[in-house]
């Protein structure tokens, strides 16, 4: 193999590490905050924020395990995402709830 095309492929493999770690950055941030003593206008975007955090996670958890040729994965048993989804899940309704009571949702 080219050396050219072999430090391609690992800078490819440092590059995919680094998003899978900011991804669980923001989640964690997300997770962190208070909702409850948020303002009317915060807690919407939080909402909203969560959403968007929501979907990349499940997005991620859905092709983590795929290969590049649509065949199956090695990797067997749940995966550290699954649970940062059920977090993310979890608080969504939380806040989802919050905004019901609220009357900020219709």
């Amino acid at each position: 193999m080219d050396w050219r095309r072999l430090v391609a492929v690992i800078s490819l493999c440092l590059l995919a590490a680094g998003c899978g770690a900011g991804l669980s950055a923001r989640t964690n941030e997300l997770i962190e905050r208070d909702y409850l003593t948020m303002t009317d206008t915060e807690l919407l975007g939080y909402y909203q924020r969560l959403s968007d955090q929501l979907a990349r996670e499940s997005r991620v958890s859905r092709t983590k395990g795929s290969t590049p040729f649509g065949g199956p994965s090695l990797k067997t048993g749940p995966q550290e995402t699954d649970g940062r989804v059920e977090l993310l899940r979890s608080r969504w309704n939380e806040v989802r709830s919050l905004l019901y009571e609220r009357e900020l949702l219709p």
